[in-house]
């Protein structure tokens, strides 16, 4: 695939020199650094410590649309007014 990323001139003068020594393409050394990114990298991100808390019983209104933004404010509004 061809596409255009814009890189530190030093970075790009040693991939250039790396390409030249070794008889690699662009493309190749490229390609290359970006496997050994990922791979070294994988599992960095991953939190192991997430916990999903869920609830069952009177916190959970069933007449609320829970995919519908306006529903639950409305129902916050109910439930703030009726005090």
């Amino acid at each position: 695939m061809r596409t255009t990323v814009n890189i530190q001139d030093s970075l790009l003068e040693k991939a250039k020199k790396y390409s030249l020594k070794t008889g690699l393409t662009m493309g190749a050394v490229v390609e290359s650094a970006l496997a050994l990114f990922f791979k070294e990298n994988e599992n960095k991100n991953v939190k192991s410590d997430f916990k999903l808390i869920t609830v069952k019983g009177e916190l959970v209104n069933p007449d609320i649309n829970l995919d519908r933004t306006s529903e639950i404010l409305s129902g916050d509004d109910i439930e703030y007014y009726r005090k």
